[in-house]
């Protein structure tokens, strides 16, 4: 297998898709097998082939374009909101830095100055991180 291979979570499928989270599953255990279409790596991910084998299969229930790999970043943190899921980070695109929010499971551990790696675009200035977070704060365990 293909270790640069890009992946995207059900739940990040579902938003590419525009499709329920649960249909994907469901498309996923039907239309897919483990390596050829997802990943187990600690959580469920669906490769970019399988996201095609995915909307081949819903094609002729439900109208779905395309489906395009969402846009991923490496964001640094500039601090937390009183919202404990969500972060203040910038990152810097053609020299100019673009202030967003990302949201997180849980900002407890996180500190002004981390980078974080692979958060996925949700809308212009919104961010999704879905991978481990901080065991202590201010590190990366």
């Amino acid at each position: 297998m293909d270790t640069e291979q890009r992946t995207v979570t059900e739940e990040a499928a579902g938003d590419v898709l525009g499709i329920p989270v649960g249909d994907v599953r469901r498309l996923r255990k039907r239309e897919l097998r483990e390596n050829e279409g997802f990943v187990r790596d600690g959580r469920i991910k669906i490769t970019e082939s399988g996201l095609k084998k995915i909307t081949g299969a819903i094609a002729d229930e439900v109208p779905v374009a395309d489906p395009v790999m969402p846009v991923m970043r490496s964001i640094r943190v500039d601090g937390t909101c009183p919202n404990p899921r969500i972060l203040m980070g910038h990152f810097v695109d053609d020299g100019e830095t673009v202030k967003v929010r990302v949201r997180v499971r849980d900002a407890r551990n996180f500190v002004r100055g981390m980078t974080i790696e692979s958060c996925r675009m949700v809308q212009s200035t919104l961010y999704s991180y879905e991978g481990r977070l901080p065991r202590l704060k201010g590190r990366w365990m």
